[in-house]
């Protein structure tokens, strides 16, 4: 396994010095993947992929590897791999399987190990306790919170903060909770079980904890999994209790986004009448709350609206109901977008085109929802034959939301006098959405020239393939002048390789070779004691 090359040499002789000192802890091989732990300030899991005898992937805890490099951890136990690989074979002693194992103790050795291990491990313990419970004892919920708080102040440390490079163990950790010590306990204690994945579910949800990678999501999902087991398990009247102690928990006390886990829970289950009825209740107050709130949040009370409209859905309110409701909170776009839909499906157009005018004049800070209604429009007049008012909107998309297919749609309509038209259509569009006007109407001078006067990177960037196809030229002297400038101050090797992969691409046009040379040239010179920056164009082939 030629490994080496991977690594710099500063951070293969420190890998190499952490496996001599020791600090690899013992490997766990397999034909695709190392695991273990390497010693350091702080311990750090290394994991290490194998394809045919290579290293495919390697992933390290510590900061410098999060950032994307090849570390020193990863290094030492590479170098642990080979001196393994290379190390006499002990012959082989057969061990006895655990079965055997247990098998040849005697009883009162098992019990003294047993007693000494449910002293010292409180996880185990509780996944002991939840295997002896039968279904007439009592649960001490107590014991199982406490466990779940010991494993949150473990991980906050100080300060009460877990870290993101912690983040991934502790939910990996809550989730061991979850399945071996609460999911069990549904067999005999649904009831109980149900209660402690609650308090799980909040106590997790509300940790004080950088969750940049998105752990608490597939934590929500993996527990809703579990509540939609329990409440098929679950007879009328559990049902019932589950139902008001999900209602309990939407009282705030959960983080609002984490909130929405037992809202689907609420909302897609407990679909019987009386349920359906108590949920009404429910909907009631919270938009009670909310509506006479100070700070009012529109984005909840559409939330909640729509979901007391699905409530009166199912409960087969009257279509007069209904429309009572609507009209009540007109002013929400939610509703209104539900009216309009509802009317489009009952194929009555015109009603639905009159709540559309409505909500561009009621929405028309809301540039998204504006655009929408636009759209909507646009179908519904070509639907009805109203020819004025289908060109009309696709104008509108068109020049207020750098609308192409709009574009495409008018000029399939201006087969004669396009040229004049799209001039009148640039100068009423926003001068930002030009660009990619000029790419459709394949008008390439105009879109040099547009970036010409407004060049920046990230334009060049984008069109790039019809620059250097058409103006190979103008795109290596910008390219070229962006590179020269940036390159004045230091930088991290990230960004030296970026460079030169930049410089590798623009060889390939045309006149490219000659432009790359003599980039690369005055950067040899100027730079020679950027070591990073000459081994990443060396890497190039520079």
């Amino acid at each position: 396994m030629d490994w080496k090359e991977l690594f710099e040499k500063k951070i293969l002789d420190r890998g190499r010095d952490y496996f001599k000192s020791g600090y690899v802890s013992e490997l766990e091989i397999t034909d695709s993947e190392i695991n273990t732990v390497v010693e350091g300030t702080e311990d750090y899991e290394v994991h290490i992929t194998l394809a045919a005898g290579e290293v495919a992937d390697m992933e390290c805890t510590c900061p410098y590897a999060e950032d994307g490099w090849d570390c020193k951890h990863m290094a030492a136990v590479l170098y642990a791999y080979n001196a393994a690989a290379k190390a006499p074979k002990k012959p082989d002693k057969k061990q006895p399987s655990l079965e055997e194992l247990v098998a040849g103790a005697d009883e009162q050795t098992v019990r003294d190990f047993l007693l000494g291990v449910l002293k010292e491990d409180k996880a185990l313990l509780l996944k002991f306790r939840t295997l002896m419970t039968s279904p007439g004892d009592s649960i001490d919920a107590k014991l199982y919170q406490n466990h779940i708080d010991r494993i949150i102040r473990e991980h906050g440390g100080r300060d009460g903060f877990i870290e993101y490079r912690d983040a991934g163990r502790f939910i990996r950790e809550m989730e061991k909770v979850l399945y071996d010590e609460i999911v069990p306990l549904a067999d005999t204690h649904l009831i109980d079980a149900f209660k402690l994945s609650l308090y799980l579910f909040r106590e997790v949800s509300n940790a004080d904890m950088d969750d940049s990678d998105g752990h608490l999501g597939g934590f929500g999902n993996d527990v809703l999994a579990e509540w939609e087991t329990m409440i098929n398990k679950s007879d009328s009247a559990q049902k019932q209790q589950m139902l008001e102690l999900f209602l309990s928990h939407l009282d705030g006390s959960v983080i609002d986004y984490m909130e929405e886990f037992i809202e689907a829970a609420v909302f897609d289950d407990f679909d019987e009448p009386e349920h359906l009825s108590r949920k009404l209740e429910f909907i009631d107050d919270r938009l009670t709350q909310l509506l006479s709130a100070k700070d009012r949040s529109e984005y909840y009370i559409s939330s909640w609206l729509m979901k007391r409209l699905d409530m009166m859905e199912q409960l087969e309110f009257s279509e007069d109901e209904i429309s009572e409701f609507c009209k009540k909170y007109y002013e929400f776009s939610d509703i209104r977008e539900r009216m309009t839909d509802s009317l489009i499906e009952q194929k009555n157009y015109d009603r639905a085109i009159g709540i559309l005018k409505d909500s561009l004049e009621l929405d028309r800070d809301k540039r998204g929802l504006v655009r929408d209604c636009h759209l909507k429009l646009k179908v519904l007049y070509k639907l009805i034959g109203d020819d004025k008012g289908y060109h009309d909107e696709l104008w509108e998309l068109a020049v207020r939301f750098s609308g192409i297919e709009e574009l495409r749609e008018l000029r399939s309509l201006h087969p004669d006098d396009w040229a004049e038209t799209r001039e009148k259509l640039f100068a009423e569009a926003d001068p930002h959405d030009l660009p990619e006007f000029y790419k459709e109407e394949k008008l390439f001078d105009r879109l040099r020239d547009y970036i010409k006067a407004h060049c920046n990177i990230y334009t060049l960037r984008n069109y790039e393939s019809i620059l250097s196809e058409h103006y190979p030229a103008f795109i290596l002297e910008k390219y070229a002048a962006w590179l020269r400038s940036a390159a004045r101050n230091t930088a991290d090797r990230k960004t030296y390789a970026e460079w030169a992969a930049r410089l590798k691409k623009m060889s390939k046009w045309k006149g490219g070779k000659e432009v790359v040379a003599e980039v690369v040239k005055e950067w040899r010179e100027v730079y020679a004691k950027r070591p990073a920056m000459m081994q990443e164009l060396d890497i190039a082939k520079l």
